[in-house]
Formats: structure tokens, sequence, C-alpha cells
């Protein structure tokens, strides 16, 4: 299709320049995308300078896709962005199809690079093909049918009239192997080959979301359209790296060396990493209408206003600042995050919900440092955050008071901590919070199993009756648990008597921080924690900014409650949960 000019950001002609070895793509849509592509296409420039082309996909007919902002198309004039007009091959409905439109572009460049413009350019990468290869692209993020194994799949290869591929790749957030699948959001071509791809991608685009036997078809459609295209084409793809691709709003910033292309697909994102903030403070100075433009969007408006503490914000990995405390129920856990929260510079977080739904199914909980990373991007920002707290003060044993209300955490710097607590999600998921935050600083409380089945009995009604039902996370029907795991809760589920009951489920909870101690986890044994807050402490919050304890921190008055023991209980504790609790140091008298 001839291309014709839109606005005075086309008055450059594409055969104006020298040949480029790369040009650039990107939709640019009236409404928030076109302020995701302005951002973009400054930040391209920036690292790039003039040594690529950047075209900007304009969707037509703008009765239903809208028109950019004069101010919009006078910015890209500025950053010699070209812009072209697209059609949408498939429906107007079905927006994710125009980024199939953009692979027919005219460039007089050598390889063309899609980019969605929900990414931002942290540095220059070279993009060139390897020798042979048309096209290179990453492996999706995540599965395309995360719950039906591959049905999904058949289903979509079976509407083309194609065989599922033997294939099978690793996915860049998930283990588990995957027929071929790829993310979309920054392809490399060649030319020649873009235009072979974006037919037979149209058609297996549009035959797979038509067909009803494909789940979730409306969503995933391009997706699953591009593998089967790709497979119809006999071609595999050349990889990009993570950090060509990088799932900002899956992982860390931290957890990937030098990421070049930021995909972080909402502004909240960008809020959240502080070199994402920073560069976009930088190009709303260096283009203010960018600024402007920010003003008349929802979730945008927050990060054109000044924030000093914002830009100072440290390169420190937030990892690096983050303490996670579990253990066994009553072994002082809320005690402990209260004692953190008490801290001029940090925060406590005392069992907030997201702590556990970060936990459910299978998939790599990569939503735990999302969670954990927005927090810390709300305490910055002055938003309220929801805890277990009272008067403003996280609420030290919950036995006596358990409620959640909003409030505003006050810190003294940027790189303040954050302490996160969980007993029993996170005691049953160590492993997997490990491979999710492998630098985060473990606390695993402990105490005399006397005393702890002693406040079983006398607190909440699912400790007293060791009830595992109610867990979402390491309970019977968690598709984490290893054989052995499951075997042991079996066992404590078949046990009727309940002082054996207790004394089993004691036992198994130790076992769990017998089995993560060769990974270096804190140990904190209730018994030093009350003799000794301050040098337990210490020990724990070293070399962290934590700041200091402010006034009105309170040292506990452990209460005894061995009274509700009877010997049958007394009886079933030695048996059953003195070994354990010699091994991991505690007593049991």
């Amino acid at each position: 299709m001839a291309e014709r000019s839109i606005g005075a950001a086309s008055a450059q002609s594409f055969g104006a320049s020298p040949p480029r070895h790369n040009a650039f793509v990107f939709i640019c849509q009236a409404g928030e995308w076109e302020l995701k592509a302005a951002l973009l296409a400054a930040s391209l420039r920036r690292q790039y300078g003039h040594d690529v082309e950047l075209i900007a996909a304009v969707p037509h007919p703008s009765d239903i896709w809208g028109t950019m902002a004069q101010g919009t198309v006078a910015l890209l004039a500025r950053l010699q962005v070209r812009c072209v007009p697209i059609h949408n091959p498939i429906e107007a409905a079905f927006s994710h199809a125009n980024k199939i439109a953009c692979l027919g572009v005219e460039t007089s460049a050598k390889d063309l690079v899609f980019l969605d413009s929900d990414i931002l350019c942290l540095a220059r990468c070279d993009f060139s093909l390897s020798v042979g290869g048309p096209i290179a692209l990453k492996v999706a993020d995540l599965p395309a049918f995360p719950t039906d194994g591959e049905r999904g799949w058949a289903a979509a290869y079976a509407a083309v009239q194609r065989p599922m591929p033997d294939r099978r790749i690793t996915l860049s957030c998930e283990a588990a192997p995957s027929p071929p699948f790829y993310n979309s959001g920054v392809m490399v071509l060649d030319v020649a080959f873009a235009n072979v791809l974006r037919e037979i991608w149209t058609q297996t685009s549009r035959i797979i979301r038509l067909d009803h036997r494909v789940p979730e078809r409306r969503l995933w459609s391009d997706q699953l359209g591009l593998a089967v295209a790709l497979d119809l084409l006999e071609t595999s793809p050349a990889p990009l790296e993570l950090r060509q691709n990088h799932p900002t709003h899956l992982l860390p910033l931290e957890e990937t060396p030098d990421v070049a292309f930021a995909h972080y697909h909402w502004p909240q994102i960008i809020a959240q990493e502080p070199a994402l903030r920073r560069l976009t403070g930088s190009l709303i100075e260096e283009h203010a209408f960018l600024g402007d433009l920010m003003q008349h969007h929802a979730g945008w408006n927050e990060l054109a206003k000044p924030n000093p503490r914002r830009h100072a914000a440290s390169r420190l990995p937030q990892q690096d600042r983050t303490l996670l405390i579990s253990g066994i129920s009553r072994s002082g856990t809320s005690y402990l995050c209260s004692l953190i929260d008490a801290h001029s510079n940090a925060v406590g977080l005392n069992e907030t919900p997201e702590l556990v739904t970060a936990l459910k199914g299978t998939l790599t909980p990569w939503s735990l440092p999302q969670y954990l990373r927005r927090t810390r991007s709300d305490i910055l920002d002055g938003k309220p955050v929801r805890n277990k707290v009272k008067d403003g003060r996280v609420i030290a044993d919950t036995a006596q008071e358990d409620r959640f209300d909003t409030y505003r955490p006050s810190v003294e710097t940027h790189d303040f901590v954050i302490a996160a607590k969980n007993t029993f999600a996170f005691l049953s998921s160590l492993a997997r919070l490990r491979q999710v935050m492998p630098r985060a600083r473990f606390a695993i409380c402990v105490r005399n199993p006397v005393d702890t089945i002693a406040s079983w009995k006398a607190s909440f009604a699912h400790l007293r009756q060791a009830d595992l039902t109610i867990r979402p996370v390491g309970g019977p029907d968690d598709p984490n648990l290893s054989p052995r795991w499951c075997e042991a809760l079996s066992e404590i589920e078949a046990t009727q008597d309940l002082a054996v009951r207790r004394a089993k489920l004691w036992r198994y909870l130790a076992e769990r921080i017998l089995e993560d101690r060769r990974h270096g986890h804190i140990l904190v044994r209730y018994e030093d924690l009350v003799a000794d807050p301050q040098a337990l402490l210490a020990r724990l919050l070293d070399g962290l900014p934590a700041g200091t304890l402010k006034d009105g921190w309170q040292a506990p008055r452990p209460r005894d409650r061995r009274s509700v023991l009877d010997a049958r209980d007394l009886d079933a504790i030695r048996a059953v949960c003195a070994p354990t609790a010699a091994e991991i140091g505690v007593a049991c008298d």
C-alpha cells in the first residue's frame, strides 16, 4: 500500500536520507498510546541519535482510531519520526493486529525492528540479524495456556490444519517446557521476509481468532498466530537476549544486567522502577509537551510531577533492602515484623493478602517482587498502603488484634528497608521465594514447641485444630509440594488425636526450616528475641539502612499459656517434636 503524508512529522521522505542499517517502527495511536509512542521515540533518539530511522505507524481511519494531538505530531516532527498510515488487516475490534500491519511499512533500511509502544530505550544495542537469519525474537515470558497443558496449542494448530511441532522451548519467566511461543513486543526482521510473514501471520491469526475451540482466542490469537505462521514458514527465529526485550512488568530491572529495552506495559511500572522514572523525568525536561500530555491520562499524571525524593532514588538493588520473615506461627513473627517497622527507615508488612496470592498456582511467583516494588513506590509517593496496623503501628500480636487498615508509612530516605512477614505460605514456599528474590534476607522464627503449641491451643481455631484445609498455599492442594511433603501432610490429616496432630504439624514445619538451613537463613529463636530484641535486630539488620528504633517500641511480655496443655499434649510433644527441636536448636521442655 502506498504511503501518504500525515502532518508535519512526515515531511522527510524515507528515501531522502542515506540508507540506515535499522529502521524502528512502532504504533502511534491517538490517546494514551500516542503518549507511549512519543516517550519511546524520545528515548530512541537519545540513545541512537540519527543513526536509525524512526517510523510511527498510525492506524487509519481516524473515525475508528482517533486523531493524534497536534502537539504530538509536532514533537514527532522535531524527533524526525516519519509517520505512515496503517490499516488493521483483520478487524478494528482486534487492535492487536495493528502490529501485523507494521511489517508492511516501506523503508530503505536493511532490517526492520518492530517495537511495542509501551517500551523505553535505556541503552543502545545491536539488532543486526545473523547471516541468513530472516527474523529474531525473544521467547515469550509466560505460557499461553497456563492451566490446560497443551490442549490450547493443539486447538490452535488444528485450526489451521497443521500438526503440533515436536520442538519445545523454555520461556523467559517460566521453566516448564512450551511449544514454540514468542513475544512480539520486539521483532527484528529482514525487510523482504517481513512482507512474507505479514501475509501468513494475518491468515493464521484470523483463523485462530475465529475458531471457538481455542481458549482465550481474542487475547492471544496474534501471539498464537505468529508461532503458527513461523511453523508454516519452517522458520526458527534467532534468539534475542532478555535485555533486548525485558519484561519489566514481571521482572525488576535489577534482575537483568544492562537492560537496553524495558517493556513496562503500564505507567505504574515506570513509577516503581527508579531507572525508568529517572529517564521519564529527564525526557519531560527535554520535551515539555510530554509532561503536558501526561496530565490528560490517568496513571501518568503523577509521573509528570517533580519529586525530589524520586529523582534521588538510589541504584541500590531493592532486594538487598528486603527482609522476608517466616517461621512457625506463634513464634514471634508478628513481633519481629513490628520491631523492624518501628525503625525510622523501615516498613514491616504483616501478612498482607498479596504475599499469599503471589504464591498461588504453579507459575513462578514474580508477582511477589512486583507487589513489594509497587509498595515501595506507593510509600515514596505518600500513598496509603494496606497493612495490619493500629494507630499507625504494625500489630505485634495478631492473637490480640488481627485487622487490616490503610495508613501512610513515613520513612527517612528513598532506600528504606521493607520487611514482609508470612508464616505458613512463606515457610512452605522458601525455594520458590529464593527463585524470585535471591538476594533478599530471610529470617525464620522458631520457638520451644511446648510454648508454641500452648499458644496454638489458646489462640486461633485453625491452629488449635491443626486445620490444613484453610491453607491456600502450602496446604494439601498446593501443586508445588513435593511427594515427600504431600505424604507428610496426608499423615497429619489422617491423625484424629488432636494432641498428636498438633505435634506432627509443629514437626512438619520445623522440618521445612531444616530443609532450608543450607541456604543461609537467619534463625530467630523466640527466646533470644524476647530476651534482648535490640541485639538480635542488630544482627538481623546489619548493613541495612533501617535507621534507628523510634520512641514507643515495647519489649514483649510473653504469656505463659502452658496451663492449657494436658498430659496428652505434653506426651505427644515429647515423643513427636523433641528430636526435631534438638536438631533445630530449641528446647523442648
